[in-house]
């Protein structure tokens, strides 16, 4: 164990009345102040101050200035979890500064809450442009005023309204709405998005940029404790190096020198420990308890919700409370002593408990795989801003691996200043930052962006040249060596459109129109025909002739046509998904011992729970109503019995109806992202590799499901394995059967699959260097 000291932390204070309008009884702190002054001179700031002190106000001094009080804010919450807690901050910062304006949540409950019957899309621009047309829903008071408003979203809608991912009669006036109506925006836990994210962002910025919106006042304020150097990196390039501002403790003022402390969080112990949370846990659980008896309030922190919920079973007896995903929101809201979490609480979650003197959070107990994951975790404990004991030491136990403890081991015993350890942990090579993977913004950010564009041009006549300007502002920036023109894009989209319009045509009308199956039957024979090293392209007007004798009236190959266009469509959809391209199949499940979350009855990721707790399958929807209750629909019913003693791996496997042999399946299929329709799943026990019988209804979920994916081939396994280390992905398996023998291959799913293969193209291009020059025997 290494065990190390955090000493306390303090923040200046702002002179006095520095913020004339600023009526809360709470004193300001300096670099909230500096956060207002530099929203003044930029139009663009970022706040790195340390968790726990205060940067949600330093953003919300902005609705104090005149040119603020009038017009609407938009704040970007990264998960559902947090758009209450700050819808309930805005609405307090609003109400001791006597502002003249409401506060309005957005997200899928709301709309879906204010009505059934109408287009979600034609809801929410309905409701940005006047959030009185629902007051009864809302619970507005009706008092007829229309006053500016702060509303508070997540990612995923502002992401449909920018990308024009609502319906075709709602894209323009929701993308409008989110585009005009906010004259300030507010993004939250900015560390949080991946590069994919990252750049759907940085489109914003560049669009508001190229159409004067800054130079309207329009403005941009990122709050992150943890940004990768990579931000600023792309920051400077849309806004210029002095266009942009940061507020952070390192680049303070010196005339600053002189101004008071306060303190914000307490000092902290750190056990660092390379064991394994839950099995030090089983052994050591009495801690917890003793804390417990002390009144000593804890939070138990792991990137497993398995994990959790096998520690909840340990810990049962001390009526802990769980802060997962399967809790319900009111749950979440709830405050004990001992708190089980997953990594919703990393982004800005705060645990309350007003009226306590000292910190909220006492104790800590965590594990951590990557760097600005671990001081998120640590500060959550021993926040004291605004509290009145600010001095009572705090502890935690921190779970690592066996590198990162190497690493670590030359600080044991010392005292550390918290700027000291966050410059330590940003050194260190396994305990990484968690999004890395940049590749994506080099190969895919310019293709995604330009759908948008598309969009764009059909609002606007095609020889805007705020069009051309925007799409060549976003190429400099993401892809400045790239060939691709406007008009490849262009019919890169009307390929991919076309296909979706075809797949929603009645079956009659599929067949019916002879040019748009010749143009898809090409596309795929040319698939069919093409290797790693030869495209193979065959045109529309050379399959006219066979497609009665070959295709139409045949089902099993009209059933392959579908497959492949399905296929295809697949991959371009997974690039228009802000989190995740494939979630896989939901489970309806009935919990009566709330073994996965408090709720007997909820619905979570069907895999998750098969993995990880032995279960029931119900034959029917009635039949699981009987014993649950009333339900929604989903893919599969089941109970939850018990915890399985050993989780369980989920392996996918390909029937290969083709009869491939190896060699044409590595061509036809791997390292490349692909479409890929008809998988299976096998389960096998992790440590054994046991195989495992998985229910049939379990088992053919994803069968009639095309995943988005990337399969490597055998010999680029270990490539794959280096990319993903020190990243969030997982890899999966896939068995292929070739003639009765399985052989194993390598897989990444979804939208990941974008993220992992531009790091993998270096590797692709030497391997085909030493195939290359390989000696040639005559």
């Amino acid at each position: 164990m290494i065990t190390i000291q955090l000493t306390g932390h303090k923040e200046k204070l702002a002179p006095p009345n520095t913020i004339p309008n600023y009526r809360a009884a709470a004193p300001l702190l300096y670099h909230q102040v500096r956060t207002y002054q530099a929203l003044e001179q930029a139009p663009l700031v970022m706040n790195t101050y340390a968790t726990g002190t205060g940067k949600t106000t330093a953003a919300s001094l902005r609705l104090l200035h005149p040119d603020q009080q009038k017009r609407n804010t938009l704040i970007i919450a990264p998960t559902n979890a947090l758009i209450e807690q700050h819808c309930a901050d805005a609405q307090a910062f609003i109400d001791d500064n006597q502002l003249a304006m409401r506060t309005l949540p957005i997200n899928a409950a709301t709309i879906r809450d204010i009505t059934s019957e109408t287009r979600r899309g034609e809801i929410l621009q309905r409701l940005i442009a006047n959030p009185l047309t629902f007051a009864e829903a809302l619970g507005l008071p009706n008092d007829a005023e229309k006053l500016p408003f702060v509303a508070v979203t997540n990612p995923d809608i502002f992401y449909l309204a920018l990308y024009f991912r609502y319906g075709p009669l709602d894209q323009r006036n929701v993308w409008e709405k989110f585009i005009r109506q906010f004259h300030y925006i507010v993004i939250d836990e900015f560390h949080y998005y991946d590069n994919k994210q990252f750049s759907n962002f940085l489109f914003f910025f560049n669009l508001w940029k190229e159409w004067g919106y800054f130079e309207a006042g329009y403005k941009i304020c990122l709050l992150s404790a943890t940004p990768r150097d990579a931000v600023y990196r792309y920051l400077n390039q849309v806004f210029g190096a002095d266009g942009w501002q940061r507020v952070g403790p390192d680049n303070e003022p010196e005339s600053s020198s002189a101004l008071p402390p306060t303190p914000t969080l307490a000092p902290l112990t750190m056990h660092i420990h390379n064991d394994n949370l839950e099995e030090w846990l089983q052994t050591q659980s009495q801690i917890v308890a003793d804390w417990q008896a002390n009144a000593l309030d804890s939070v138990i922190i792991s990137s497993s919700l398995g994990k959790i919920n096998r520690i909840h079973a340990t810990l049962r007896q001390l009526n802990p409370i769980r802060i997962t995903g399967p809790e319900p929101p009111e749950h979440r809201r709830l405050v004990r002593p001992v708190i089980l979490a997953t990594p919703t609480v990393d982004i800005g979650y705060n645990f309350g408990r007003p009226g306590k003197q000292r910190q909220s959070i006492d104790r800590l107990i965590c594990d951590a795989k990557f760097g600005d994951e671990l001081t998120q975790r640590i500060g959550r404990a021993g926040r004291v801003l605004g509290r009145e004991q600010t001095d009572i030491p705090g502890e935690a136990h921190i779970f690592i691996s066996e590198d990162a403890f190497g690493e670590l081991k030359q600080w044991d015993t010392q005292t550390l200043n918290r700027a000291e350890w966050a410059s330590i942990i940003h050194q260190l090579e396994h305990l990484p930052a968690k999004h890395q993977l940049e590749g994506y913004i080099r190969q895919y950010a310019l293709l995604e962006t330009f759908y948008p564009l598309l969009k764009l041009q059909q609002l606007t006549p095609k020889d805007d040249p705020d069009q051309e300007a925007l799409f060549n502002a976003m190429r400099d920036i993401f892809a400045p060596n790239s060939q691709r023109t406007i008009g490849s894009l262009r019919h890169f989209y009307r390929v991919y459109e076309e296909r979706e319009q075809w797949l929603r045509l009645s079956e009659s009308a599929k067949w019916a129109d002879r040019g748009a199956v010749a143009k898809h039957f090409a596309a795929q024979l040319s698939w069919l025909a093409s290797t790693k090293d030869r495209q193979q392209e065959i045109k529309p007007e050379q399959v006219r002739g066979i497609l009665d004798q070959r295709l139409i009236g045949h089902s099993t190959p009209q059933n392959a046509l579908i497959d492949f266009i399905e296929s295809q469509v697949v991959m371009t959809k997974a690039l228009f998904n802000f989190r995740e391209a494939w979630q896989g199949p939901k489970a309806a499940i009935y919990d009566p011992n709330q073994l996965l979350s408090s709720q007997t009855l909820t619905y979570f990721d069907l895999f998750h729970a098969f993995c990880h707790f032995d279960v029931t399958i119900y034959p029917s929807k009635t039949k699981f109503e009987q014993d649950a209750g009333s339900s929604e629909s989903a893919d599969v019913y089941l109970r939850i019995n018990q915890l399985r003693p050993t989780p369980l791996g989920l392996a996918f496997e390909h029937p290969n109806t083709d009869q491939l042999d190896q060699t044409t399946f590595d061509d036809r299929y791997c390292n490349t992202i692909i479409g890929i329709k008809g998988l299976l799943l096998s389960a096998y026990e992790y440590g054994s590799r046991a195989t495992v019988p998985i229910p049939t209804e379990i088992r053919n979920t994803v069968k009639s499901n095309a995943i988005p994916c990337l399969i490597v081939d055998q010999a680029s396994t270990n490539a794959l394995i280096r990319v993903l280390q020190g990243s969030p992905i997982y890899r999966q398996v896939l068995k292929v059967d070739f003639g009765g023998l399985f052989e194993e291959y390598t897989m990444v799913t979804g939208t990941a699959a974008f993220h992992v293969i531009p790091e993998l193209k270096r590797h692709f291009l030497m391997r085909q260097k030493r195939v290359n020059d390989q000696p040639i025997f005559l």
